[in-house]
C-alpha cells in the first residue's frame, strides 16, 4: 500500500490542468486528515485541501478516470472526507462505501465513526454488527467508535457487567415533585454599604513610568502626598491631582522601596545596589548614604515615631538597625536563612519590628534584645512577599504564596486565619480605614491586598470575610491607602498606577456652590405641603430606605400557581390531568399523575374522559413511555388504559391509529435492548479479561 502511494502516477499534463484551480487557490486543511503515510500522487495531496463536496467530486471523477479510485487507499481517503469532514455527506458515503469491493478495516472504522459523529447511533451499532456477521478483522477503533455510538442512545448502562431492562420487567418507582422547581433567573446581587464605600473610589490611571511600581507610600503629612518606585527613579505625587511633583533620580540601580519619616519631611529609599539614601522632600537633595549591605536591600522603614532610626533588609539574610545621623548600624540582625524580602514597624513600639523571608518564616525583632536574636518566628508556608502590623499592634499579617495568614503576637505567634481567596502570587498588602462618619462600618480597620491575579481585595478580619474585589487589567505589584481615607494607589507590574479619589460630602458642597457662583443668588425652591387633597398624600413614605433601628415589615409574595395546581387544590382531578396534559411538559403531566396515584383517583379518571380526552392522553403515552426516566410508570399505566377503555379503543379509529403509533414506538425500543444486549455480550468478555490483566 505504502509503494503504491508513494509512487506517482502518470498523469498527463492535460489531465492535471484539471486540478490546477485547487492548487492555486491555496486551500487551508480543514477536515482533520490524519495518515501516517507519504502521499507524494499529485491528485491525493490536492484532496487533502479539498473544503466542499462539489471539489471532491471533481476530484472523484478524475480518479475514476485515471482508475486510480479502484485502489484501496485512494478510496478510502474520499470516503474519510465524506463521512468525517464538517462539508462532507454521510449519506454519499454511504453510497460510496457500497461501491468498494473489498473493504478493509480502516473503512469499516470510517463509516461508524462517521455515522456517530453524524448522530445516527443507529446505523453506526448496525455497521458494527455486519461486521461481526462478515467477520471482518478487528482493531481497537472498532470497539472504541462502537461505544461511543452506544453512549448515544437514551438510558444507555454505565455498568457493562448489568443487564439493560426490559421493557416488560417492572422497574423501581420513580417520585416527581407536583410542581417542579424552577430555576432562579440570574441577577446581579446588590451591593452591600461597604461594596459601595469602595465602588466609590473613582479610578483614575497615572501612566508613563517606567519599569513596575515596586513601592508605594503616602506621607503622614496634611496634604497626604504619595511616593512611588520604579526602576531607578522615586517620583512624588499629589493625592488631590494625582500629578507628578517632584522626581528623584540619583539612583545607581533599580528603587526597592521607600518610606516617609514620620514629619513627612523626609524620605528613605533603597535600591538593588545595597545602598540606602535619605532625602529631602522639599529640596530632594541626599541627606544620608547609609552603605552596610553586601547585596540588594529590599526594603527600607522608619519607626512609627522615631525620626533617628530606620530599619533594612535585603538579599544578605540580614537585617539592619541604623543610626540615621552617624550612618552607622547599630545592630546587625542575623536569624533569617533567605532573602529579606518585607518588614514592618510596631505602632505600639518604637523598639519592635517584623520582617519577612523567602525562608517562609516570619520574625519579630526587639532591638533591646542584647543577644541580637528574634523574639518570636512564625512560618508562613511559603516565601514571604509582604508582612504588616494591624493598627492594634497585637496582630500582624504576612502574604506569601497566594494565601494573607493573621498571626496573633500576643498569644505568641498563634494563627488566627488564612484567606486564601487570590488565585496567584500575593505582592503587597496595606490596612485601609473606612472613613465613614455613620453605620456600623464607620471608622473600622481592612486588610487590603494585590495580587499578580490583577485582583485587589479587601478583607474584614473582624468578621474574617471577603468584603470587597475590584478586577485591574495588569498584574498588581504594591497597594497604599492614605491616612484620610480619600485616596487609595495601586501599582502594576507595566508601569501604570490605578488612582481612586472618593468625594467627600464638604467638597460636593462646595462645587455646587461653585457652579452657581456665576448664577447669582439662587433661592432654594420651596416644596408644595401635601395635604390629603392630593394623591401623593396616600403614597408618601412608600419610597423612604430604612434606617438604623427601624423595623421591617416584609410583604410576602404571591406564589403564581398553575391552571393543574388550582384544580388540584379544588379536588377536580379529571380536570387537572387534561389541563396538564395540554401543557406539553412532561415533567408536570408526570408529576400530576404521581399525585394522582399518592390520592387513589388516576385510574377513576382515566375511566372518566372521554374520546378526545383519551387520545391526548394516548399521544404523551406515545412520545414519553419509551424514555427511561417515565417509563417505569407510564409502561403500567399503558396496560391499564387498555385494559379500563379497551371497548372505546375498538369503536374509534382515531384511538387505534394512536394504539399503533404506540406500539410501534414499544418494538422499536425493544429492538434497541436486543442489540445493546448483543454488544454487551460481545464486549463483556473482552473488559473481564482486561480486567485480569
Amino acid at each position: 500500500m505504502k509503494h503504491l502511494i508513494s509512487h506517482s502516477l502518470h498523469s498527463t499534463p492535460l489531465a492535471l490542468q484539471s486540478l490546477r484551480w485547487f492548487s492555486s487557490n491555496k486551500l487551508q486543511f480543514q477536515w482533520k486528515s490524519k495518515t501516517n503515510v507519504i502521499i507524494t500522487n499529485p491528485v491525493l495531496l490536492v484532496m487533502e485541501s479539498c473544503t466542499t463536496m462539489l471539489q471532491l467530486k471533481q476530484i472523484q471523477a478524475h480518479m475514476t478516470r485515471t482508475g486510480l479510485i479502484t485502489h484501496t487507499f485512494p478510496a478510502s481517503r474520499v470516503l474519510a472526507f465524506c463521512a468525517l469532514a464538517g462539508a462532507g455527506d454521510i449519506q454519499y458515503a454511504h453510497t460510496f462505501f457500497t461501491q468498494i469491493e473489498k473493504p478493509n478495516t480502516y473503512i469499516w472504522n470510517t463509516m461508524i465513526r462517521g455515522y456517530s459523529i453524524a448522530q445516527i447511533p443507529s446505523m453506526a451499532v448496525s455497521f458494527f454488527r455486519q461486521m461481526i456477521r462478515e467477520r471482518v478483522e478487528m482493531d481497537s477503533l472498532s470497539f472504541v467508535f462502537a461505544l461511543k455510538a452506544c453512549d448515544q442512545f437514551p438510558g444507555i448502562l454505565e455498568d457493562p457487567f448489568t443487564p439493560a431492562p426490559s421493557m416488560a420487567e417492572p422497574q423501581p418507582s420513580k417520585t416527581f415533585p407536583v410542581k417542579p422547581k424552577l430555576k432562579p433567573k440570574p441577577r446581579t446581587p446588590k451591593q452591600t454599604p461597604e461594596s459601595k464605600y469602595w465602588s466609590s473610589f473613582k479610578s483614575q490611571q497615572i501612566p508613563n513610568l517606567i519599569s513596575s511600581i515596586t513601592s508605594l507610600t503616602y506621607s503622614p503629612s496634611s496634604s497626604h502626598p504619595f511616593a512611588a518606585t520604579h526602576s531607578a527613579s522615586l517620583t512624588l505625587f499629589s493625592s488631590q491631582t494625582f500629578s507628578p511633583t517632584a522626581t528623584i533620580s540619583s539612583f545607581s540601580d533599580v528603587v526597592s522601596s521607600a518610606s516617609f519619616r514620620c514629619d513627612g519631611l523626609l524620605i528613605a529609599a533603597s535600591d538593588l545596589s545595597g545602598l540606602v539614601q535619605v532625602f529631602d522632600v522639599k529640596s530632594r537633595n541626599p541627606l544620608r548614604k547609609l552603605r552596610s549591605h553586601t547585596r540588594p536591600v529590599r526594603f527600607v522603614k522608619y519607626p512609627v515615631a522615631d525620626k533617628l532610626h530606620l530599619i533594612s533588609g535585603g538579599d544578605d539574610a540580614l537585617v539592619k538597625y541604623w543610626d540615621v545621623a552617624g550612618e552607622t548600624p547599630i545592630s546587625q540582625l542575623q536569624g533569617h536563612k533567605d532573602y529579606v524580602r518585607c518588614g514592618d514597624c510596631s505602632p505600639v513600639s518604637l523598639e519592635m519590628f517584623v520582617t519577612g523571608s523567602y525562608d517562609h518564616t516570619v520574625k519579630l525583632w526587639d532591638v533591646r534584645v542584647t543577644d541580637s536574636r528574634s523574639v518570636m518566628e512564625v512560618n508562613h508556608g511559603s516565601p514571604v512577599e509582604d508582612v504588616i502590623f494591624l493598627p492594634s499592634g497585637g496582630l500582624i499579617a504576612t502574604a506569601g504564596g497566594n494565601s494573607v495568614k493573621i498571626w496573633d503576637v500576643i498569644g505568641g505567634g498563634k494563627m488566627v486565619y488564612t484567606m486564601e481567596s487570590h488565585n496567584k502570587t500575593v505582592t503587597s498588602l496595606c490596612v485601609g480605614k473606612i472613613g465613614k462618619d455613620s453605620g456600623e462600618e464607620s471608622q473600622q480597620y481592612r486588610i487590603m491586598s494585590v495580587a499578580l491575579d490583577g485582583y485587589m481585595k479587601v478583607f474584614d478580619y473582624a468578621k474574617m470575610k471577603i468584603t470587597h474585589s475590584m478586577r485591574f487589567p495588569a498584574p498588581l505589584m504594591s497597594v497604599a491607602f492614605s491616612p484620610d481615607c480619600r485616596t487609595r494607589v495601586i501599582g502594576t507590574s507595566n508601569g501604570i498606577i490605578y488612582g481612586g479619589k472618593r468625594k467627600t460630602k464638604e467638597e460636593a458642597v462646595e462645587s455646587n456652590l461653585g457652579d452657581l457662583m456665576g448664577l447669582g443668588s439662587v433661592e432654594e425652591p420651596q416644596r408644595r405641603v401635601l395635604r390629603p387633597s392630593y394623591f401623593r398624600y396616600f403614597h408618601r413614605g412608600q419610597g423612604e430606605k430604612p434606617t438604623e433601628g427601624d423595623y421591617l415589615v416584609m410583604k410576602p409574595k404571591k406564589v403564581k400557581l398553575a391552571e393543574h395546581d388550582k384544580l388540584l387544590k379544588k379536588f377536580m382531578h379529571k380536570e387537572a390531568l387534561v389541563s396538564v396534559l395540554g401543557s406539553k411538559n412532561p415533567e408536570k403531566v408526570v408529576a400530576v399523575m404521581e399525585e394522582l396515584v399518592a390520592r387513589r383517583k388516576l385510574l377513576k379518571c382515566v375511566s372518566n374522559l372521554d374520546i378526545e380526552e383519551l387520545g391526548l392522553l394516548l399521544v404523551f403515552l406515545h412520545k414519553h413511555s419509551t424514555i427511561p426516566r417515565y417509563s417505569a410508570m407510564l409502561m403500567g399505566l399503558t396496560k391499564k388504559v387498555l385494559e379500563i377503555r379497551d371497548e372505546d379503543i375498538r369503536g374509534s379509529d382515531a384511538l387505534k391509529f394512536h394504539i399503533r403509533n404506540l406500539k410501534r414506538s414499544v418494538d422499536e425500543e425493544v429492538k434497541i435492548q436486543q442489540s445493546l444486549l448483543e454488544i454487551q455480550g460481545i464486549i463483556s468478555p473482552l473488559l473481564r479479561v482486561a480486567g485480569r490483566r
